[in-house]
C-alpha cells in the first residue's frame, strides 16, 4: 500500500483482502491482475505491479 501511495497509483488500483484461498502453505499469497504470486515478498509484489503497469502502457514512476 505504501508503494502504491508513493507512486501515486492508489486511484489506479483496487485492493481486496482475503484469506489464503487454499494456498496457505504457499503464503503469503498475492494476486495481481489475475496472476497468483506465492511466497510473495514486497519485492515480488512491486515487481509484478510495475510489470502490469508497463504492459498496459501506464507508468509506475508517479508521473
Amino acid at each position: 500500500m505504501k508503494y502504491l501511495r508513493t507512486k501515486g497509483l492508489e486511484k489506479n488500483t483496487e485492493m481486496k483482502v482475503s484469506f489464503c484461498g487454499e494456498h496457505c502453505k504457499k503464503g503469503p499469497v498475492l494476486t495481481v491482475n489475475g496472476k497468483t504470486l506465492e511466497h510473495c515478498t514486497p519485492q515480488k509484489a512491486i515487481g509484478e505491479i510495475e510489470r502490469v503497469f508497463a504492459d498496459c502502457g501506464g507508468s509506475s514512476s508517479g508521473t
